[in-house]
């Protein structure tokens, strides 16, 4: 019930405060426009995440393409893959008579945290007399990381002195491909 006051100038009743209901009303409409507007919010904060998200992976993508092909370029022969067939190793001998190979090694704690197999792209120097093309083994070599966040990787070789590289890197929520060629740049020198 509300307390009325008569007015004694103009004999009218003058109501003071708000009923139950109209106090509902308004903490309803408020709690409405504050959803709203947190909604709103949340929205652009997750678009902007994922636009982070995806200026990383694209440096990441660059850098790896470039670091690629840096070291591919160091390159003399090429001893694996075989020309026209597919490889996740690749493999050719450097200008001092070493083997390069580049192998995608699975990483256990980025493939846990992202639900699915994820691998680092490894880069391992072998003496030419200690490699064994039929049953390589790395596990006592130290290698150095070229990349990471790697889901599949192929080269191919297009001619003796070229390779095709296709890159398919991965996120939790995404994935981005990457296709692209490098050449030996010291083939058929003797220096």
């Amino acid at each position: 019930m509300r307390k009325c006051k008569k007015n004694k100038m103009f004999g009218k009743r003058l109501n003071y405060g708000f009923t139950v209901i109209e106090l509902l009303v308004v903490t309803g409409l408020v709690a409405l426009l504050s959803t709203m507007i947190f909604t709103l919010f949340r929205g652009a904060n997750q678009g902007q995440n994922r636009a982070t998200d995806d200026l990383q992976m694209q440096s990441r993508v660059l850098a790896t393409q470039n670091e690629l092909l840096r070291v591919i370029r160091q390159g003399q022969h090429f001893i694996l893959p075989r020309l026209g067939e597919d490889s996740s190793t690749l493999c050719f001998i450097d200008k001092v008579s070493d083997i390069k190979v580049l192998v995608p090694i699975k990483d256990e704690e980025m493939s846990a945290r992202a639900k699915k197999d994820l691998f680092k792209l490894m880069q391992y120097t072998v003496d030419m007399d200690k490699f064994n093309l039929a049953s390589p083994d790395f596990s006592d070599l130290t290698g150095k990381e070229i990349s990471n966040h790697i889901e599949n990787i192929e080269f191919r070789l297009s001619s003796a002195n070229s390779v095709n590289i296709r890159i398919l890197f991965g996120t939790e929520h995404r994935q981005f491909q990457v296709i692209f060629e490098g050449g030996l740049m010291n083939a058929g020198t003797d220096d």
